[in-house]
């Protein structure tokens, strides 16, 4: 079992913890443990897992933080903990995961602020926020500032996501306007806002216009 490189149980009724063992399996690069009923914390030794490849334990019953040595998986391009119970901040260091392709963290109860980190995920082609309700309305554009000191609006450096395609951030409680600078997202083919407080107002981009936008 030492050397298994991929682990798909997915689609089973699998129930309890996610086991802790899992720590070592160090060749592991498919993890899939979805569509089950698994509660409790994610363990914090799944960020030993170095080679991990793609890493899904979505729809299931998890809950308490999400470990902050994920953010140590430097491998990883897929990362999706989607429809759990999973509460607390996002952790600022999954804008490590420089090979990050996917990262979905939607239907679950995370609040506080986005990270203004994810910025970083350069190779990111979608990410899927929504459904967080206590998920606040303000990315700090300027991080090494706090307070009224800093910017509290929708960061124009997500412009910098140049290979973004799907950016879901509905269902929050996210305020300020669109940046003009998601008009050089020339691979954006969805953008989703719905139920935020966002303001789609004449200093918005026009080229939005053409991408299916809900209730801006």
């Amino acid at each position: 079992m030492v050397s298994l490189e991929w682990l798909n149980l997915s689609n089973n009724q699998l129930d309890g913890n996610i086991p802790e063992d899992l720590r070592y399996l160090p060749y592991l690069t498919v993890l899939d443990l979805s569509d089950n009923d698994l509660e409790g914390n994610i363990p914090e030794g799944l960020g030993d897992l170095y080679n991990l490849t793609e890493l899904d334990l979505s729809d299931n019953d998890l809950n308490g933080n999400i470990p902050e040595d994920l953010g140590d998986l430097s491998q990883l391009r897929e990362l999706d903990l989607s429809d759990n119970d999973l509460d607390g901040n996002i952790p600022e260091n999954l804008g490590d995961l420089s090979n990050l392709t996917e990262l979905d963290l939607s239907d679950n109860d995370l609040d506080g602020e986005i990270p203004v980190e994810l910025v970083r995920l350069r190779n990111l082609e979608n990410l899927y926020l929504s459904g967080n309700a206590d998920l606040e309305g303000c990315i700090p554009v300027c991080p090494a500032l706090s307070g009224d000191g800093c910017d509290r609006t929708i960061p124009a450096e997500l412009g910098n996501l140049v290979n973004l395609e799907q950016l879901f951030l509905n269902d929050n409680e996210l305020t300020g306007t669109i940046p003009a600078e998601l008009e050089d997202l020339a691979n954006l083919d969805a953008l989703f806002l719905g139920n935020s407080d966002e303001n789609d107002d004449d200093n918005g981009p026009d080229s939005l216009v053409a991408i299916p936008v809900q209730c801006c």
